[in-house]
């Protein structure tokens, strides 16, 4: 992305939590059974946050994906005191909306009074909110909007809650589902802004480096199998919603390429290279593997492994995974916990695997 014209910032962020945190102790004594542990521990999560009461099932409809974008949403414009009828686009990344039609954007929209908008919708896991960002970064420099609201939101417990009930009968996919998986949202408001301000946005790339590799993470189709164009999904018996099943053998093989590829990409174009970055923020799916690829990659890119709790910037092992979220709501925990010093460069990285997506941000502080 070249220099944008008017300069575009992140001018607040904020998050939103479904229910109150549950341990790895609370998920395995209400779900019982050995695999429980062993999931938790695959993943490196010690937390997770569910609309979905642990023990009932119950769900309170303002915590489904669009309701968390919605708290989400509200904060952000607080914080930033943009009021909603200034807000021209709405802009919504998500995994599993509540609906096929309207969409989520819509749907925030209303919650959040605002008058009129532009209203998108995008899915593409953990790459989607980075692509949001951007979308909405452009849309302000070009003129057709003044400040943008966006929001990545996901809500899977509701799905999860009644696969899990059986202990012999659940697979291993839903149990890690379970243990991986958040209910949550993290919003932001994109507005024009001086050059060298905190928080604008410096230059952005997305790429699919990969097709011709089967996707590491893929779920039940909604059309018959006989019509699909290609032999990836899984053929097992329809259910709704559609189950997910993860092949972990591909994501520890390709994730790491696929970051290493975004971060040659942003150094080619940008001319910034890993020690240039204060804070790296990517993919919180699991959070031991995203440390090791971090790892790789900086004794690749820098010739060492420097300590620094902002490279990369993890939250996943304290409240799990929400893919639609994840990245945005690094940057908000970041900029509250650890953030990095005035005037230096901030890496946004979302990665995903159902197509080995790639999209990035630098943001400067």
């Amino acid at each position: 992305m070249a220099q944008l014209v008017p300069p575009v910032k992140i001018a607040a962020t904020a998050d939103f939590r479904a229910g109150p945190r549950i341990t790895n102790e609370m998920l395995a004594d209400a779900l019982g059974g050995k695999d429980v542990p062993l999931a938790c521990r695959f993943f490196g999560v010690e937390g997770r946050h569910w609309a979905a009461d642990l023990e009932t099932g119950t769900v309170d409809p303002a915590n489904l994906s669009s309701g968390l974008a919605i708290q989400a949403g509200r904060r952000a414009l607080e914080k930033a005191g943009v009021a909603a009828n200034e807000i021209d686009a709405v802009i919504c990344a998500t995994c599993p909306p509540e609906f096929l039609l309207p969409q989520t954007s819509a749907l925030v929209q209303t919650g959040l009074g605002i008058p009129d908008a532009r209203c998108l919708d995008l899915r593409a896991g953990c790459a989607g909110v980075v692509q949001a960002l951007d979308l909405g970064a452009m849309l302000i420099a070009n003129g057709r909007a003044r400040h943008v609201l966006v929001t990545g939101s996901d809500c899977f417990s509701p799905q999860n809650w009644p696969r899990v009930q059986d202990a012999a009968a659940r697979s291993m996919d839903d149990v890690m589902d379970a243990a991986m998986l958040s209910d949550m949202a993290a919003a932001a408001v994109l507005s024009p802004c001086d050059e060298g301000a905190p928080g604008q946005l410096l230059y952005a790339a997305s790429g699919s480096p990969r097709p011709e590799v089967a996707p590491g993470l893929v779920t039940e189709p909604l059309v018959p199998h006989s019509m699909l164009p290609f032999e990836w999904a899984p053929k097992r018996k329809m259910a709704q919603p559609p189950r997910v099943s993860q092949r972990h053998n591909l994501i520890g093989s390709h994730l790491p390429e696929v970051i290493r590829e975004a971060i040659r990409a942003a150094e080619a174009a940008a001319g910034l290279a890993w020690s240039d970055y204060a804070a790296v923020i990517g993919p919180q799916a699991n959070p031991a593997l995203m440390r090791a690829v971090n790892e790789q990659v900086s004794l690749q890119e820098a010739g060492e492994v420097i300590e620094d709790e902002r490279k990369p910037f993890v939250i996943g092992h304290e409240i799990g995974n929400c893919p639609g979220a994840a990245v945005l709501q690094g940057y908000h925990i970041l900029g509250e916990k650890a953030p990095p010093p005035a005037g230096s460069r901030v890496l946004l990285l979302g990665a995903e695997s159902p197509r080995w997506t790639y999209s990035l941000l630098v943001v400067g502080t």
